[in-house]
């Protein structure tokens, strides 16, 4: 819904409509000038409107572009994710069992139930782009999309703090798969 402002036209994106304004050029007329302004015909009033507003720099570009730029997807330390807050409180990292470009994977305990997990934790501070934030929001969505799927990793739940976003998950203890690949 968007709605652009001139000094000569107003037109909002739903209708398509124009209306004529006033100028302010013959809002800020004194008495004596007005006798003068009010007999000139309607044309060319139209057209001395039309120049003032070229004149003009085109404003509704600019503030669609600072609506683009408030929308925008902020990077890392800055990113709050919306995830569960209480990572500290559920579990306990362990052993370290792999790394990747963003952060590492460690096995770790639940603290309610003794049950081992994965626990992916990524690095906010590493997420420099707004893509890289949008990455960790869309692997948390298509994890919990899948999740209770008998041949995909279950998903338990995604948590955040202020340098850190976790994403808990089944330990699968069996090994690389490439490895075991490779080995045959």
């Amino acid at each position: 819904m968007g709605v652009c402002l001139s000094t000569a036209k107003v037109c909002g994106s739903a209708s398509n409509r124009k209306e004529e304004r006033p100028s302010p050029v013959a809002q800020t007329t004194t008495p004596a000038n007005a006798k003068k302004e009010s007999h000139k015909p309607l044309a060319k009033q139209g057209q001395q409107q039309q120049q003032v507003s070229n004149s003009q720099p085109q404003k509704p570009r600019a503030m669609a572009d600072s609506r683009k730029q408030s929308e925008t997807v902020p990077c890392g330390k800055r990113a709050d994710f919306g995830y569960l807050k209480d990572f500290d409180q559920r579990y306990t990292i362990g052993k370290l069992l792999g790394h990747g470009q963003f952060g590492y994977t460690y096995v770790a305990t639940d603290k309610g139930n003794g049950d081992r997990v994965a626990v992916k934790k990524i690095d906010k501070e590493k997420m420099v782009l707004p893509i890289a934030v949008e990455d960790v929001k869309r692997e948390v969505k298509i994890l919990e999309a899948l999740k209770g799927h008998e041949n995909v990793v279950q998903f338990y739940n995604a948590f955040e703090d202020a340098s850190y976003v976790y994403i808990a998950m089944e330990l699968c203890e069996g090994g690389e798969l490439l490895d075991r690949i490779l080995a045959k």
